[in-house]
């Protein structure tokens, strides 16, 4: 339910629409009114009461409205119970679908079409400025408000005209590395291009000054595995760039062809940030910010594999971002050309677990060992790079160190030098986000390859989509979205294949839940499930 609810948030809440995002919007609706169906349907049997607090907060404005107002500024509110009460002083809880918001859910496609987008009409905006003035407010004593909650914006207005003034100034003693310096542990802060308009895929800093003497560092860091064959890799990256050829689909090339490539003074530069640079959804110019020393170090790049995928997540490959880098290249004797490069360490689509619109799941990746067929450690071009990727760590898989057998590896996930198992794909942390998964903003070649299968209209649903055997609905309806035709992974009955894999570690009830059938779900959670 909740993975279809942010779907159709998502979806509602766009400020652009095609006729497409509307009927996708009016599937999802047809499809949301269904979960909440089934999940107030489920939760009816379940003995569910209010908090102590609520209870008590309720208890005390019934007395108030009992007693005479006059009474009410002599005697004082009785205090709060020590222990909880009983459960039959407390009321039951139901999960209530008679509300004017789930009424008014099925009206969005309609008045999108009639109205225009829902940020034109919402009271949204509004309600957020308003929350400026209630603050002030608060900061005043009450009496004459006016006049203190406009010194306050006065105030407010002159710190803010500062702040602005000091970041136009550079800093009177930057954080400069020697300049014989071969290996730097910290990045020292750069000064970026001048402002293009956005007009240019990425922006990389023009400095030098973050300079890296290649033997030397590779001698340094020679036991970590993420450095291993890190200068043929880099060479052969940076050779098919420079015949102009696609590094993706690449043949290896010769030891001949690698010694031609000649890096000035024998050094490469380090950066601290990328800014990627995109078009969104609704043809706006925008930007991520990626910083390796960050967690915000998870990039985008379209997939060279899979040109008419089933699912959204296929469509593209994902990295961490270990290092952004330049260097002076010469090939075959000729002049120097600056190239900038990132290295990146590649994660891996994992096949058990099915994700996207058919099962209600988010996508998983997860880090791989590095081998020769299969680079866990390459090199790409920042313009290449789509946009930041949002990953969430699968908390419940828990860490591992199998991947890198170094202590003190440069590629560590976390300050533990481990690697998270998997982690989650995070698609609805924005709306252009949204949009590059299902296809269909301006400029995606593919959305008419996974419209059908992937979003799917809502004629193509077959009529019995809800209808429920007289067994089922006693029991309180089928707690699954289940159509005529089965998931991938699954038989007739819901059960998964002996494909899943069952060496997963996470034994969390929801987990387990996932992986049960239909019918041995409902009676699992009937028997179980405690609030």
């Amino acid at each position: 339910m909740l993975y279809v609810f942010a779907h159709w948030h998502g979806f509602a809440k766009l400020r652009r629409h095609i006729s497409m995002t509307v009927e996708v919007l009016r599937h999802a609706t047809t499809r949301l009114g269904h979960e909440l169906r089934e999940f107030s349907r489920y939760t009816s049997d379940l003995e569910i009461y209010e908090t102590t607090k609520e209870h008590t907060a309720r208890e005390q404005r019934i007395r108030k409205k009992s007693r005479p107002r006059a009474a009410l500024a002599v005697e004082p509110d009785p205090p709060e119970p020590l222990h909880d009460p009983l459960p039959q002083a407390r009321r039951r809880k139901y999960f209530n679908l008679e509300t004017v918001k789930f009424h008014a859910l099925a009206d969005y496609p309609d008045s999108i079409q009639q109205f225009g987008t829902t940020d034109s009409t919402s009271t949204q905006t509004g309600e957020l400025l308003n929350r400026h003035d209630k603050r002030r407010y608060d900061r005043t004593n009450g009496k004459k408000y006016v006049q203190q909650m406009e010194k306050i914006q006065r105030i407010e207005t002159r710190l803010s005209n500062i702040k602005q003034d000091l970041l136009g100034l550079k800093p009177s003693n930057p954080m400069l590395t020697k300049s014989n310096s071969t290996i730097i542990s910290i990045i020292a802060p750069e000064e970026l291009p001048l402002h293009d308009a956005g007009r240019s895929p990425y922006q990389i800093a023009l400095s030098q000054k973050n300079q890296i003497l290649l033997l030397t560092w590779l001698d340094t860091h020679r036991p970590d595995p993420a450095v291993k064959d890190f200068l043929p890799r880099l060479k052969t990256h940076l050779l098919t760039r420079l015949e102009g050829g696609s590094y993706k689909e690449a043949a290896p090339p010769s030891t001949s062809q690698l010694t031609k490539i000649q890096f000035q003074y024998d050094r490469i530069y380090a950066h601290q940030t990328l800014k990627a640079r995109y078009t969104t959804y609704d043809v706006r110019r925008n930007e991520d910010k990626i910083n390796p020393s960050t967690p915000k170090h998870f990039v985008l790049a379209l997939s060279s594999t899979s040109t008419t995928p089933s699912s959204g997540a296929d469509r593209f490959w994902y990295a961490q971002v270990l290092g952004i880098y330049h260097a002076n290249v010469s090939y075959d004797g000729s002049r120097s050309k600056r190239v900038d490069f990132l290295w990146v360490r590649w994660l891996a689509r994992t096949g058990d677990v099915p994700g996207g619109w058919d099962t209600c799941r988010l996508d998983q990746v997860g880090y791989f060992l590095d081998s020769k067929p299969h680079h866990a450690f390459e090199f790409i071009d920042p313009a290449d790079v789509v946009r930041a990727a949002h990953l969430i760590p699968r908390f419940c898989s828990g860490q591992t160190a199998d991947y890198l057998e170094s202590m003190d590896s440069l590629a560590a996930d976390t300050e533990f030098n481990k690697d998270w198992k998997r982690y989650y794909v995070g698609r609805f942390v924005d709306h252009d986000m949204l949009m590059r998964f299902t296809g269909m903003a301006i400029g995606h070649l593919t959305h008419r390859d996974i419209f059908g299968s992937h979003v799917g209209l809502s004629a193509e649903l077959p009529d019995t989509v809800y209808e429920y055997s007289a067994d089922q609905v006693a029991e309180g309806g089928n707690s699954s979205w289940t159509t005529d035709d089965t998931i991938d992974g699954e038989d007739e009955t819901g059960d998964k294949d002996s494909n899943e894999d069952e060496s997963d570690e996470c034994t969390s009830d929801i987990e387990q839940v996932d992986a049960m059938g239909d019918d041995e779900r409902i009676e699992d959670m009937d028997d179980d499930v405690s609030w």
